[in-house]
């Protein structure tokens, strides 16, 4: 079993974020309650027996520039057709035994990743490019053992072509 507890992307403070930490390891271990001292961001946690390891998740994969054709807008008008827009995917994670073995079977197939973001972007309409950011997001978490995902998301608004190259939401 494996417990994955990330901040990346987050916005508890660390305070909040390391009190929801303790609880989550406490109830994933099934122990009563008891003191960590420290519990420091980005790291997973593995259950091995009894034992509980953490490894740093330093490794990351880049997906830049996928175009994404959503339907997205503020209005019905909007979301009338599909926009062209664009997304980067940041995976989080340690590729170490993928890199160790040159095994596609130990690491993430990035084609996997498109189509999981294509999927979800095709799934419904969107009101916010921040919800649409969330649910690409949630969706390559839900689907793939990774640490954490950055995602970003931009689009050119129509009715602001000559104001702005595009609006973008980082999460």
């Amino acid at each position: 079993m494996t417990l994955a507890v990330s901040r990346l992307g987050g916005s508890q403070t660390a305070p909040t974020f390391l009190s929801r930490t303790r609880a989550l390891i406490l109830e994933f271990l099934e122990v009563p309650a008891i003191k960590f001292c420290r519990i420091p961001v980005g790291i997973r946690f593995f259950i091995k027996g009894n034992r509980l390891e953490n490894h740093k998740a330093e490794d990351r994969l880049t997906l830049r520039g996928i175009r994404i054709l959503p339907r997205i807008g503020t209005t019905p008008e909007e979301r009338s057709a599909p926009q062209d827009c664009r997304a980067d995917i940041v995976i989080h994670g340690s590729f170490a035994k993928a890199a160790a073995e040159d095994s596609l079977d130990q690491s993430i197939d990035y084609c996997q990743i498109l189509t999981k973001v294509q999927e979800t972007v095709a799934e419904r309409e969107y009101v916010l490019l921040e919800t649409l950011a969330y649910a690409i997001r949630q969706s390559v978490l839900d689907t793939f053992h990774v640490a954490g995902v950055e995602v970003r998301v931009r689009k050119r608004p129509e009715i602001l072509l000559n104001q702005l190259d595009f609006v973008e939401v980082s999460i």
